[in-house]
C-alpha cells in the first residue's frame, strides 16, 4: 500500500452486505479493479462471483473468448521441437507420474496455441532458462 492510501476498515455490521455490494457492482458492469478492491478489502471471495473478478483483474472482461477460433490440433512444422521441450520441462518439475501425461498435454497445448495465434507465420524456437520458456522470433 503507497504511503497516504487508507484502508476502509472490514464492515462488521451487516455480515455479507459487501458481498452483495461486489454482486451488484459486477452486475452493472463497468467495474474497475480499484473499485472491486474497495469492496473486497482482502476477504477471500465467494466462489460464484470469483470468476468474474478475476477476469476483471486480468484485464480480459468482455473480450469474448479467445480458444474459440482454436482448432485443438497440435499439428505446427515445430510441433515435435514443442513436444521434447515441454517434455523435458514436465520432467524437471516432478510431477507424479499418473498427473504427468495430463499436464504434458496441457502445457503443449497452451504452447501450441499462442504460437497459431500470436505467430502463426513465424519460425519459433524455444531457450529453456531457469525452468522458463522464452520465445523467440
Amino acid at each position: 500500500m503507497a504511503e497516504g492510501d487508507e484502508l476502509l476498515p472490514l464492515s462488521t455490521s451487516g455480515g455479507d452486505s459487501w458481498e452483495k455490494d461486489l454482486e451488484e457492482a459486477l452486475e452493472a458492469g463497468g467495474c474497475d479493479l480499484e473499485t472491486l478492491r474497495n469492496i473486497i478489502q482482502g476477504r477471500p471471495l465467494p466462489a460464484e462471483l470469483r470468476a468474474q473478478v478475476w477476469k476483471i483483474a486480468l484485464n480480459v472482461a468482455g473480450k469474448g473468448d479467445s480458444l474459440a477460433s482454436w482448432d485443438g490440433i497440435l499439428d505446427l512444422p515445430e510441433q515435435n521441437t514443442i513436444h521434447k521441450d515441454c517434455l523435458e520441462f514436465i520432467e524437471q518439475l516432478s510431477v507424479p507420474e499418473e498427473k504427468a501425461a495430463d499436464l504434458l498435454l496441457d502445457v503443449e497445448s497452451v504452447i501450441t496455441f499462442y504460437c497459431k495465434s500470436q505467430h502463426p507465420t513465424a519460425l519459433i524456437q524455444f531457450a529453456q532458462k531457469k525452468n522458463r520458456y522464452t520465445f523467440y522470433r
